[in-house]
């Protein structure tokens, strides 16, 4: 028998606070701004799945298998259509 998903947990970064469980990734970030957090963690099972720290670039915290997953991040990446903004083309 297949084993359920694993819930989502949110941290609060800056109290180390776990504010629960989530069934999904988008109730989980809804409580996060329903609790006015400006920074936190969500993980699934032991896995962190996202951090949302404005203004911190953190190389270490995702490994590397995680960053390479189709899976949600904050990390926002410019595809080649962003790479055209501000250039003349030839």
């Amino acid at each position: 028998m297949p084993q359920p998903p694993k819930e989502y947990h949110l941290v609060d970064l800056l109290t180390g606070e776990s504010l629960g469980g989530f069934v999904t990734l988008a109730a989980a970030r809804e409580e996060a701004r329903a609790a006015g957090l400006t920074s936190w963690d969500i993980f699934q099972g032991n896995v962190r799945i996202e951090r949302h720290d404005p203004g911190v670039d953190d190389p270490v915290g995702i490994p590397k298998e995680a960053a390479n997953s189709p899976g949600p991040t904050n990390r926002r990446s410019v595809g080649a259509a962003g790479s055209l903004i501000g250039r003349a083309r030839v």
